[in-house]
């Protein structure tokens, strides 16, 4: 891929992609969802890394098909394992992947509803913690709605995969681990 064409997808407004995705079908929906995922993951993991030098070009890229980074799975577990997304992101990015997987390799006629797709989309965390804490904000039809939650839980992925590579970019981004330190309460019985 191209610079241009890595910076011009990193550049894509979230909503653009958002009101695509929505109109679409449930096959399209799943399938551009879980790609947009993965080439978020892809730019990140791209800034994160030191880019290919004389020797390691030899080698290929880290991101081709048959490379370690090649596959949206192994970019979820890259970018978990090198501390740079948190578990429940980790999580809610297998789902995803699942469902697209699910989309990719049925037939038309496929749907949010049918099995295995419709548990796939239960195990999904986000849409149920938002909805605990701020069911007034949902209207009760569209919490229901298979193909609702997987596009709200995508689009918090893709704002979180968003600022996570604007914060790499920048240099501002610490390793998951340092995060959580950083807002651990002390005891009260060790507090100086």
């Amino acid at each position: 891929m191209s610079q241009r064409n890595s910076k011009d997808r990193r550049n894509r407004d979230i909503n653009d992609v958002l009101e695509v995705i929505g109109s679409e079908s449930p096959r399209t929906t799943a399938i551009v969802l879980g790609a947009e995922l993965d080439l978020a993951l892809r730019d990140i993991l791209e800034s994160y890394f030191l880019p290919p030098n004389s020797v390691s070009q030899k080698y290929g890229s880290l991101f081709g098909p048959d490379e370690a980074a090649g596959s949206f799975s192994a970019r979820i577990e890259v970018a978990y394992r090198a501390g740079l997304i948190p578990d429940w992101c980790q999580a809610e990015l297998h789902v995803i992947r699942k469902v697209r997987n699910e989309f990719a390799h049925q037939a038309t006629g496929f749907s949010f509803t049918d099995s295995p797709v419709r548990e796939l989309i239960g195990q999904l965390r986000l849409p149920k913690r938002i909805l605990e804490k701020h069911a007034h904000l949902w209207d009760e039809t569209a919490a229901k709605d298979p193909k609702e939650m997987l596009i709200f839980s995508g689009s918090i992925l893709m704002a979180e995969l968003q600022c996570l590579f604007l914060n790499i970019r920048d240099g501002v981004h610490e390793r998951v681990e340092q995060c959580r330190r950083d807002f651990t309460v002390p005891d009260a019985n060790h507090a100086s």
